[in-house]
């Protein structure tokens, strides 16, 4: 996958300021609010930063140092194979749920016809279904496997060094040849768990 497309694909948060991949001295940024990606270079058409990203950026990785109560360097292909694939969303165009494909609706008050609010009038609606999470332990913490995998696809080196803090719910910093992620562990999860890393 092209490099800037890549890039692109990994942002998706809901702050104005990180739907799209920015660069700072010399480094690209992309989060999606779980993780955040820097890699060393400047990728091919991705803007500088706004002074809002540079802000929140300032704030996220120029912090003290943190205790940590784990630091292991680890085979890259043994994470991303522990990983697994990437899924990503998928979506299809279905019939408008609310007004059944009609395109409007009739007030049950007044019998007025107006244009449907779900699908504007369009009779359809774009139904995405996210992956389902694959929750397993990395150093202690639990991640979902799916944004590891995704995060780490089309990162190179042969090792990484994972970081965990001593606080609970610590993010994982991974650093490899050339890029660091910091990724957020899960603090609610009850359901079923995968094969933790082993380290």
């Amino acid at each position: 996958m092209e490099a800037q497309h890549w890039i692109h694909s990994l942002c998706g948060s809901r702050a104005e300021w990180a739907k799209t991949p920015w660069v700072i001295d010399g480094k690209t940024y992309a989060t999606n609010g779980y993780y955040l990606l820097v890699i060393d270079g400047a990728v091919e058409g991705v803007l500088p930063a706004t002074m809002q990203a540079r802000d929140n950026m300032t704030r996220v990785l120029d912090i003290p140092a943190i205790r940590l109560r784990m630091a292991v360097t680890v085979s890259l292909a043994d994470l991303k194979t522990w990983a697994g694939t990437a899924e990503k969303k998928t979506s299809e165009t279905i019939e408008c749920p609310e007004c059944d494909g009609a395109g409007e609706e009739k007030c049950s008050k007044c019998g007025h016809v107006a244009e449907c609010e779900t699908c504007g009038g369009k009779k359809t609606i774009v139904d995405v279904t996210a992956p389902k999470p694959r929750i397993a332990r990395l150093c202690g913490e639990l991640f979902d496997c799916n944004i590891l995998a995704t995060v780490l696809e089309q990162l190179g080196g042969e090792t990484c060094t994972v970081e965990i803090g001593v606080k609970s719910y610590s993010p994982a910093r991974l650093t490899g040849a050339g890029w660091l992620v910091v990724v957020m562990p899960l603090k609610d999860w009850e359901g079923p768990e995968g094969e933790p890393f082993p380290v």
